[in-house]
């Protein structure tokens, strides 16, 4: 029942089947001219002898070698024939796409020429693309560290005495006398990289660049030795870190900056994700109130991550919308966006916000306490009310500055802006309730992605909710509806459920500072959402 450690193409589809270790290796060479003494499929047979190894060593599946890839600096010597860089990467990608519909997870490509020059960048392609296959490029000769090697390999181009004492060692049989070849010096000084610009044929026309009277097989044997361990010591090394790190780019860096208007949309498009309620307008709103007070966390160029602050005064602040991609959470990003965000309000004297379950260990440890708790309650279609009492009517542009005193009474702290725009971004959702010496209550409310919101709800007493709350659940016309009560508020909770109300989630107000504007809970009906307070 055990398979073979490693198969090849000597095995049968049986055995390949049993093959424990998913893992291919690829020998490929090339087919030039090796001078008058060395076989034009010299760099082949070498790849093929490595490869060979490899594949035993670490129990894999050898593949037939490609004997004919890129030989472009051969070109006039009869013999050398290769392959258009796109035609070899073509070859290599279908290779690839090949063993991946196999399960095959890795490629080894032991590499035998080193004018192979485009499967570099398409090995490069593959992995960047983090398939389920992962290719390996080596090439055999640089894990040589003999020292006969070392001493050929100071004047090693081509069919030289390093190539011509591995010959001896791989393949004696094939290796033609070539004691009578001399070094052939070219007419100007050049250097290996000047392949790029003229042929062998002109920098060195006998077909060979170095001596090969250097050679020996003792010394062909000793850089083959050494080539195998170092070879299979590193493919293996490399196997391990692909197990360890899959990705080819890494993590990336995260950077925070300050939120520009064009990041609204993909900002939105986070909280659309998160499945929270707000719409561009709201996000747009935040912006217009807190310009420059709000960040965004970006990767490679992508939004990921948001965090928003409002000052009000300097007396009282708000931090929310912090929110981070999933995919990207638990390395820390929202801590940076928290720094940053109390950072900016660092002038401020008391720093507010409404924390999740979650969330509320994190800011603690930030110095934030609790206040008080919220329930967010939800309604999936809102019931038909009466029209309400008469004292109750649409609010105008004339109330705003009742409305406005009023707010800083039961909030803490004046929010003009923040009163002037959310009465003209859903006008149809804000009322006024009169009483005898300026107004006992007001509400307002805002459309949401998915629920319609009330919110802020300021009333004298639960009479003056209700009949505020009769009028705004009118003009809600049967919508879905949210509101955010404090949950000090019992009864007016309780009125709320009985009209089919239910409790979604709970959060925690917490500031961070002496907090002497707390404002007055008991008039507090609906808050205006976590993003404003």
């Amino acid at each position: 029942m055990n398979g073979k450690t490693w198969v090849d193409g000597h095995s049968t589809t049986v055995e390949w089947e049993a093959l424990a270790r998913p893992v291919a290796v690829l020998p490929l060479g090339s087919f030039e001219q090796h001078g008058p003494h060395l076989p034009v499929a010299l760099d082949t047979i070498q790849a093929e002898y490595f490869a060979r190894v490899t594949a035993r060593e670490i129990g894999g599946a050898l593949l037939p070698a490609l004997p004919v890839c890129q030989c472009f600096e051969h070109s006039g010597f009869r013999g050398s024939i290769g392959l258009r860089p796109e035609t070899a990467m073509a070859v290599i990608r279908d290779l690839a796409d090949s063993l991946e519909g196999q399960h095959f997870k890795r490629l080894v490509i032991v590499n035998g020429h080193g004018g192979n020059f485009s499967i570099g960048p398409v090995v490069r392609d593959i992995n960047r693309q983090d398939r389920a296959l992962k290719i390996l490029l080596l090439d055999w000769w640089v894990f040589d560290t003999s020292a006969e090697g070392a001493e050929l390999q100071n004047r090693s181009v081509h069919a030289d005495g390093a190539e011509t004492s591995v010959a001896l060692a791989l393949c004696p049989e094939l290796v033609r006398d070539y004691s009578a070849l001399l070094p052939d010096a070219s007419a100007w000084p050049v250097e290996r990289f000047d392949l790029n610009h003229f042929g062998m044929g002109v920098l060195r026309p006998p077909g060979y660049w170095g001596d090969p009277r250097e050679s020996s097989a003792g010394a062909g044997r000793a850089i083959v030795k050494s080539i195998e361990l170092n070879l299979v010591a590193a493919v293996r090394a490399r196997l391990d870190w692909l197990d360890a790190r899959p990705d080819y780019a890494g993590a990336g860096r995260v950077i925070l900056r300050t939120l520009e208007r064009w990041d609204l949309r993909d900002c939105l498009g986070l909280a659309r994700a998160a499945g929270w309620n707000q719409r561009l307008e709201d996000w747009q709103l935040v912006h217009t109130l807190s310009p420059g007070g709000m960040f965004v966390a970006a990767h490679n160029g992508a939004v990921i991550g948001t965090a928003a602050t409002v000052n009000y005064a300097n007396q009282v602040s708000w931090i929310a919308m912090v929110l981070v991609d999933p995919a990207m959470r638990r390395r820390g990003i929202a801590s940076q966006l928290m720094r940053a965000s109390l950072d900016t309000l660092a002038a401020c004297e008391t720093v507010k916000l409404d924390a999740t379950p979650a969330g509320r260990e994190v800011y603690r440890k930030l110095g934030f306490v609790d206040e008080y708790e919220v329930s967010r309650l939800m309604i999936s279609s809102i019931p038909s009310m009466p029209s309400g009492e008469a004292r109750i009517r649409p609010m105008t542009e004339a109330d705003l500055s009742a409305v406005v005193e009023l707010d800083a009474r039961v909030f803490g702290v004046p929010r003009d802006d923040l009163m002037d725009r959310l009465q003209k971004m859903a006008p149809e959702y804000a009322f006024v309730a009169e009483g005898p010496q300026g107004l006992d209550g007001f509400c307002l409310g805002r459309h949401g992605a998915n629920f319609e919101y009330l919110g802020p709800m300021t009333a004298k007493d639960g009479t003056v909710a209700r009949a505020l709350a009769g009028a705004v659940f009118g003009a809600f016309r049967g919508r879905a509806a949210l509101i955010d009560v404090p949950a000090a508020q019992q009864e007016w909770q309780d009125w709320l459920k009985a009209l089919g109300f239910s409790e979604q989630r709970t959060f925690v107000r917490m500031f961070k500072g002496p907090n002497r504007f707390p404002g007055c809970l008991g008039s507090i009906f609906g808050i205006a959402g976590p993003e404003f307070g």
